[in-house]
């Protein structure tokens, strides 16, 4: 349906020998000259019409194929149509060889193709073809249909200026597709969350659609992309697309609010319908930028260089396993969490509770598992009220009353604020406990925003100092030292990775850890000068935290916590 040879010397026509061999003719009438594409449903082949003397393109489709549905669907919702800016269909025949959509031949580049050119194109440029899209599915919605696939592919760029929209196989009358989908037909990357979702559908689903293309022209990239199909999925349905005018200053705030309320979740909240959509657009960025200029100079000026990437999505044992530990986890996050607050809570309660005595540690433990994985809240209330006599027990009476007090108070006012934040705190004086304490910070900063993470890490350093006092019998609780620079070093580490990992990916991750790593051991050597203990010490338990770190960090699956993020 295109051809992307267009040098000046090629005639728009073809006139076709009268004694052609009939074996090259389909239909007895469409001298087939080249193939165009080919997928496992169909072949496109570019031919001549001798009975109207005139270039067409050719979808063949063999019987045994479901795409003969789609084909079918697409002739018939295409006849309904006559707009300038929606590729025509002729014809749609069926016999003993296969299905045959003839329609019109298209010569220039699809938005495809420029996009892998250009990687992003003016608000001018963007605008201008965005108008022209709108307004072929205004055509189409004002006539019940929906296109339900609009995406770059389906864009084509004519030579002479024009905008075609292409693909109508996926649309469906509106009638039809306001029933709940059955199956999930389309691209992921531009699909509304209700077609996702298998939702009924409405025209406003187009709208979101050519939202993503929009914003694809100007970004660079769809809102909502990942490596794999399901990633994809749960961004659509969950993520917000960040704001056009935060990643291009030429991007007005106006015009970023009116494409950010097309890419609404719900289709109640976007616009009423592509029209007002289209209005919304011209008057937060007015051009008056003439379409045929505007495509025709982009097709000129990508065809001049042009060869199209190859891009082959290849699945590897990278991708497969973090693609599995994020599948668990997106599936499973809630039970996960709460099976990691138990553990910690009911840990940390076996720990303390061993300094007043060994033989009921293990009732502790399981009394404490028992709250805390039904009442998580009353879970930390008990663990609280245990370290406090621990704490009395060790001799620190005021610290302890006050630990009990502030136990109560979290409990009566915050108890469904935090409790996550505190449970895992609880990491930090057991890694301290192992002289690991440098993950804790490192974890911390990946798993938490700036805010949550500085209260986790404070939190983490007090219960730190609390459980030293409590095991080591120390003579002072605020005399160690180790243990309080880490109320200020710990946060400024945790709060720059989580900082830094704003836009979660592999490589954020190495980096802010890296950097992290180094401001830790510097600080812990320095540290350790102060306290007179040996520098090879602190260089072991960093370089066994560094290992642990590494050999977890490419495990983590970034897209799916991209995902949860908002």
């Amino acid at each position: 349906m295109q051809n992307k040879d267009l040098t000046p010397e090629k005639s728009t026509t073809t006139i076709i020998e009268e004694d052609s061999e009939d074996k090259d003719l389909i239909l007895e009438r469409y001298k087939v000259l080249e193939e165009l594409a080919s997928t496992r449903f169909s072949t496109v082949y570019k031919a001549f019409d001798s009975k109207m003397q005139r270039l067409v393109a050719i979808k063949m489709i063999d019987n045994s194929s479901k795409a003969t549905t789609w084909a079918k669907r697409e002739a018939h919702l295409s006849a309904q149509l006559n707009n300038p800016n929606i590729c025509t269909i002729y014809e749609y025949e069926e016999t003993d060889e296969g299905h045959f959509l003839i329609m019109e031949y298209l010569e220039g580049l699809t938005l495809r193709d420029v996009l892998d050119y250009c990687k992003t194109l003016s608000l001018d440029e963007t605008l201008t073809i965005g108008k022209e899209i709108s307004l072929a599915l205004e055509s189409a919605h004002i006539n019940d249909i929906i296109h339900k696939d609009i995406k770059p592919e389906n864009v084509m760029l004519l030579q002479e200026g024009r905008i075609k929209i292409m693909d109508f196989g996926t649309g469906r009358l509106l009638g039809h597709a306001k029933e709940a989908q059955k199956t999930l037909i389309g691209t992921p990357s531009y699909m509304s969350p209700e077609q996702v979702n298998k939702e009924r559908l409405d025209d406003r689903t187009d709208q979101f659609s050519l939202a993503v293309v929009l914003y694809e022209m100007i970004a660079g990239h769809t809102p909502f992309e990942g490596k794999t199909t399901r990633t994809t999925i749960l961004k659509v349905q969950n993520s917000r697309a960040q704001r056009l005018d935060k990643i291009d200053d030429e991007v007005n705030e106006k015009l970023a609010e009116v494409i950010n309320k097309a890419l609404s979740k719900k289709a109640d909240e976007r616009y009423d319908s592509v029209i007002d959509f289209r209005y919304k657009l011209e008057r937060a960025h007015p051009t008056s930028s003439s379409a045929d200029e505007v495509v025709s100079s982009l097709v000129e000026r990508c065809t001049d260089t042009f060869e199209r990437p190859k891009k082959e999505k290849t699945a590897t044992i990278y991708g497969l396993a973090t693609d599995f530990v994020g599948r668990i986890y997106v599936t499973n996050y809630r039970i996960l969490k709460r099976v990691l607050a138990t553990t910690l809570i009911a840990g940390s309660g076996y720990l303390l509770f061993t300094t007043i005595g060994q033989s009921y540690s293990l009732i502790v433990m399981a009394a404490l598992a028992g709250l805390a994985l039904f009442f998580q809240a009353i879970g930390l209330l008990a663990l609280g009220s245990i370290a406090s006599i621990a704490l009395g027990l060790a001799g620190y009476i005021l610290p302890a009353l006050i630990l009990f007090g502030f136990s109560l108070v979290w409990f009566w006012f915050f108890k469904k604020k935090n409790k996550f934040d505190i449970a895992f705190s609880l990491i930090a004086p057991i890694l301290a406990l192992v002289n690991l304490q440098v993950l804790f910070p490192i974890f911390t900063g990946l798993a938490f925003t700036p805010a949550r993470a500085a209260f986790v890490l404070v939190l983490g350093a007090f219960e730190t100092l609390i459980f030293t006092a409590v095991w080591q019998q120390s003579p002072g609780l605020f005399s160690d030292v180790m243990s309080l620079s880490q109320l200020i070093i710990w946060p400024v580490a945790g709060v720059f990775i989580s900082a830094l990992m704003r836009k979660k990916t592999l490589a954020r991750a190495v980096v802010a850890v890296s950097a992290s790593f180094v401001f830790l051991l510097v600080a812990y050597v320095a540290i350790g000068a102060v306290k007179n203990e040996s520098f090879e010490l602190a260089l072991q338990s960093a370089s066994l935290s560094l290992i642990i770190t590494m050999l977890v960090l490419p495990l983590i699956p970034y897209d799916y916590l991209e995902s949860e993020k908002s």
